[in-house]
């Protein structure tokens, strides 16, 4: 137990790290305005929730990956976050709804019997496990890569300038910076335990340390927020928090808009025509043509 919290905690330490290392670097997204970076890969985000045709978002997907090798992002780091566990997963639920029971439509593969039933998959039903999946690729593959391209500190003052509200970026900021000393705080005390204990703990009093470390953690944290608000209000806090330096655009800024807009313009028309193309096909196999 005590090697899997204190194994848990040093493996998010390390992904933080990994992130402030890389958002420091020197390429593509780094060099750009926060602001910029923020607007238009959320907004590439949304188109790509939005698209229908598998060919689409790999295309999404592909261009996310050459900004990552452009922003000198390491790719085995990158790719092993993206496509290792939420893709998968996705996968994993999905299976069902590439079967006939879910999804009907022209057999794939050999049908089994099972309860009576008979179960075998269905090109619909692949189709729309991959397109989903792959939805979900070009989501996860454009917010990991904001993340990773945008310090945290740059990203706060770049909502603050993009009008946020003020209490939402402090929650936001606090939040991201104190679970890193509460971890700490959880590393130090499960040390501290393990070093007094002699022999294996039982199930029983495994519980018992559980529960007691939840309770004493809660009360830790409680006290720490109530002394760094007081540390606040002593060096004028006031609710509003103060940006110091603002960010300024430049040529790489209205180079990355003009990229990505007609990345992203190129991305839906196809889409669209895809989508219509489709139309007709599934028109002329039941003997309507327009």
């Amino acid at each position: 137990m005590f090697e899997r919290v204190l194994n848990g905690v040093v493996k998010v330490l390390r992904n933080s790290l990994d992130l402030e290392t890389i958002s420091r670097r020197n390429g593509w997204l780094q060099s750009a305005d926060p602001r910029f970076v923020f607007v238009l890969l959320i907004s590439l985000l949304v188109v790509a929730v939005l698209l229908k045709n598998p060919l689409s978002l790999l295309a999404v997907i592909i261009f996310a990956n050459a900004m990552a090798l452009t922003s000198r992002v390491p790719m085995r780091w990158y790719l092993k976050r993206v496509w290792l566990f939420i893709p998968l997963f996705t996968v994993m639920i999905l299976l069902p709804s590439m079967t006939n029971l879910i999804t009907p439509g022209r057999m794939v593969g050999q049908s089994i019997s099972l309860l009576d039933t008979t179960v075998y998959f269905t090109l619909e039903g692949l189709l729309y496990a991959l397109t989903f999946t792959l939805r979900v690729g070009a989501a996860v593959s454009l917010s990991i890569l904001l993340v990773a391209s945008v310090e945290w500190s740059k990203l706060m003052r770049a909502l603050a300038q993009l009008g946020f509200p003020s209490s939402f970026i402090t929650i936001l900021d606090m939040a991201y910076r104190y679970i890193h000393v509460l971890l700490d705080t959880v590393a130090n005390m499960f040390m501290a335990r393990k070093s007094r204990m002699v022999g294996k703990p039982t199930t029983a009093e495994l519980r018992n340390i559980g529960g007691s470390s939840v309770a004493s953690l809660f009360s830790k944290s409680l006290h720490m927020s109530e002394q760094v608000y007081l540390a606040m209000l002593s060096r004028g806090y006031a609710g509003d928090p103060k940006i110091l330096s603002t960010s300024k655009s430049g040529w790489r800024d209205y180079a990355l808009v003009a990229a990505i807009i007609a990345f992203g313009a190129v991305v839906v028309l196809f889409d669209l025509f895809a989508a219509q193309v489709t139309y007709k096909s599934l028109l002329a196999t039941m003997g309507v043509y327009i």
